[in-house]
């Protein structure tokens, strides 16, 4: 397991007027989801999509918002998805 600490830029993309969140993350190469905090979700507007079921580190599961589109923008390369809000503390 690869672990990789970042920092990347994460803006609405449908709000281009907000300022994007600029965060220093903790990237899992083997990671398919991204999660984000209720703060940042918060402060880009982000709109819930639906409710998802996730499992937690302590195998209990959750319902959990899903909110997007997300932009994500590290060096020259951007990617657009969705997030899981997970939360208040980065």
């Amino acid at each position: 397991m690869v672990y990789i600490y970042k920092t990347v830029l994460i803006s609405n993309p449908r709000k281009l007027w907000l300022t994007p969140v600029r965060v220093e993350c903790h990237l899992d190469t083997r990671a398919l989801m991204l999660s984000i905090t209720e703060k940042i979700s918060d402060k880009l507007q982000l709109p819930e999509l639906e409710k998802r079921t996730v499992v937690m580190k302590d195998g209990t599961y959750e319902q959990v918002p899903y909110v997007g589109p997300v932009k994500i923008d590290f060096g020259n390369w951007s990617r657009f998805c969705c997030a899981f809000v997970l939360g208040l503390h980065p």
